[in-house]
C-alpha cells in the first residue's frame, strides 16, 4: 500500500503507513507538537519505545489495530487542527516511528507540505537506513533529502 516514487510522479496520491498521531507532545521538539508515528523499522532495538511500529504492516492484537494507510492530505488535516498551538508555543509536526526513512517519499512530502504551510518540522530518525538497492547510495540520498527539512 505504500507507494513508490514512480507512482508519485504518475500523479497517484502519496500514501504511507501511519501507526498513530499524537497531539500535544512536549518531548519531541520545541513547543507543542503533533507527532506522526510511522510504521516500519529495520532495527529491532530491545529498548524501543514503540515496538508496535517495527513492522510496516497493519497488525492486530486482540481488539487493537496497529497502523492505518493514510494520505498526506489526511495526515495534514489532523496536523492543522493544532496550528494555533504551534504558533503560540513554537511547536509543529515531528515525524517519528518506526523509522521515517523507511517511507522516504511519504515523509518528504509531509515535511514539504507542513513547511509550505509555515508549520515547523522535525524528524526523529534512527540513522541512515538501507531502503533499497544493494549499496548505501539510495539510503544516503534519503538522509540528505530529509535533512533539508
Amino acid at each position: 500500500m505504500i507507494q513508490t516514487r514512480t507512482q508519485a510522479k504518475a500523479g497517484v496520491e502519496t500514501r504511507g503507513m501511519v501507526l498513530r498521531l499524537e497531539r500535544s507532545s512536549i518531548h519531541d521538539g520545541d513547543g507543542l507538537r503533533t507527532v506522526v508515528f510511522l510504521k516500519g523499522c529495520p532495527l529491532r532495538c530491545q529498548w524501543c519505545s514503540t515496538p508496535e511500529s517495527m513492522s510496516s504492516a497493519i497488525e492486530t492484537a486482540g481488539d487493537t489495530t496497529y497502523g492505518t494507510v493514510m494520505t498526506v492530505d489526511e495526515v495534514m488535516a489532523e496536523v492543522r487542527k493544532d496550528v494555533i498551538f504551534y504558533f503560540h508555543s513554537g511547536g509543529g509536526m515531528t515525524l517519528s516511528g518506526g523509522e521515517p526513512l523507511v517511507q522516504p517519499d511519504f515523509s518528504a512530502e509531509l515535511l514539504a507540505r507542513a513547511q509550505g504551510e509555515g508549520i515547523n518540522t522535525a524528524i526523529e530518525p534512527v540513522g541512515p537506513v538501507q531502503t533499497g538497492g544493494t549499496d548505501s547510495s539510495e539510503s544516503q540520498y534519503h538522509v540528505r533529502r530529509l535533512q533539508t527539512y
